[in-house]
């Protein structure tokens, strides 16, 4: 790994975990350089303000995360199973990575609506597949039912109101999503 990457990841890390810890308008470039250890200007080398740095942040990941979900859930037959493959990608995003994951919900809903439109989107992936189902009577309303019941659990996860990993409560989840979705 190249320096100059090192240190962009440093710096993506450092401002994720203190966007959980203060929230966006808490954190300053100045405590994300000081939690590099950097200075302020080595900090501006790859990010050429906050707002940017999260807008690229949420964009990588984001992505990644739902070309993941695409790609998962075109590989297992039959809704149920399609559902268990997400059902066990997102709480193993929760398990892999909690910074992570919390840093995409906390910005989401900013970021969500400024994606490019040809770049892929976990809401349309999930109401897509959701969509093809007749037993989805309405799959916008499916889609926001499966990622509450996933965002909700994962959330008192990290509020140690469910013991972790969150990854132990998929078969239940799974059960739950199913149960919703084709209500």
């Amino acid at each position: 790994m190249k320096r100059g990457q090192a240190t962009r990841e440093k710096i993506e890390r450092a401002s994720m975990a203190l966007f959980l810890e203060k929230g966006v308008n808490g954190t300053s470039v100045r405590d994300i350089a000081e939690a590099c250890g950097i200075a302020e200007g080595t900090l501006y080398r790859h990010f050429h303000s906050k707002e940017e740095m999260i807008r690229e942040i949420f964009t990588e990941h984001y992505v990644a995360f739902s070309q993941r979900l695409s790609g998962a859930a075109a590989a297992v037959p039959g809704l149920e199973g399609k559902v268990a493959c997400l059902v066990a990608l997102f709480c193993g995003l929760y398990d892999e990575d909690p910074i992570l994951f919390g840093f995409l919900l906390m910005v989401q809903h900013r970021q969500i609506e400024r994606l490019p439109a040809e770049l892929p989107n976990a809401i349309d992936v999930v109401h897509d597949l959701l969509a093809a189902d007749p037993r989805v009577v309405e799959p916008m309303a499916a889609t926001a039912s499966l990622f509450g019941i996933l965002v909700h659990n994962a959330m008192f996860v990290r509020h140690g109101r469910i013991p972790a990993p969150l990854s132990g409560a998929a078969p239940q989840l799974t059960r739950q999503v199913m149960a919703a979705v084709t209500a």
